[in-house]
């Protein structure tokens, strides 16, 4: 078993509350949110890493994005990455809208993306994906999701009102990083897959190599406790 119960506790997403957009909207439509999880995209374009950095930790974990109703030779964006405390962030923007997005992995003991957290969201939510054995063992630990709520691993509304977790994705067998699905207008996450999974998507009409380069911090600031979801054997 992989998971190690007390290894994240009170810490598993600070790095990710450090990195995304910190602005929030005053009411946050979280149902909206959460239908919007569930849809599939007719067409896409996916962009991968380029093997130039094939020999690079950050490279493994990268992520695969996908962008809904893109066209042939679509231009990539240029993803940076950042190794943190708990596991890695990825950040791009897309060269067209000039949008900025991006996903911090969390990981387990053994390397493992234990959550995902999506680093901007147009509705001021803070959205997550988690490893099906996490809500597994938070369903075995807690019951059924609170009300309001789709997954056990989920705290209150009234505790965490701007946080939804979007969806549950399989662990694999090996780390690697996973399926990002965007809207092409907003650049809000559809989902993130793990890469053994179903594709929810019926078309990709390209596939296209991006750049994958160091980032730099620029100085934010100290990191602090956070306490977003309801984890087995924590809190």
């Amino acid at each position: 078993m992989r998971l190690c119960l007390g290894i994240l506790v009170g810490s598993i997403l600070a790095i990710a509350s450090a990195c995304r957009d910190t602005g929030r909207l005053h009411a946050i439509d979280l149902e909206a949110v959460y239908e919007r999880t569930d849809r599939d995209f007719e067409s896409a374009v996916l962009f991968r890493p380029d093997d130039s950095t094939a020999d690079d930790p950050a490279h493994l974990l990268a992520p695969l994005i996908v962008v809904e109703s893109g066209v042939a030779g679509s231009v990539p964006p240029e993803v940076s990455y950042e190794r943190t405390e708990q596991g890695w962030a990825y950040r791009w923007i897309d060269p067209v809208s000039g949008i900025e997005q991006g996903i911090h992995a969390t990981l387990d003991a053994g390397g493992f993306p234990l959550v995902y957290e999506v680093l901007r969201d147009s509705s001021g939510a803070r959205l997550m994906f988690v490893d099906m054995s996490l809500e597994q063992r938070a369903v075995e630990e807690f019951g059924s999701p609170l009300p309001g709520r789709r997954f056990s691993v989920e705290r209150s509304l009234a505790d965490t009102p701007d946080v939804a977790v979007g969806g549950t994705y399989e662990p694999g067998a090996t780390p690697l990083g996973p399926f990002v699905y965007l809207w092409n207008e907003t650049h809000d996450v559809n989902v993130v897959l793990c890469r053994c999974m179903a594709p929810r998507v019926f078309d990709i009409v390209d596939s296209i190599a991006y750049t994958l380069k160091p980032y730099e911090s620029r100085g934010r600031p100290a990191l602090a406790p956070d306490a977003a979801l309801r984890l087995p054997g924590g809190r």
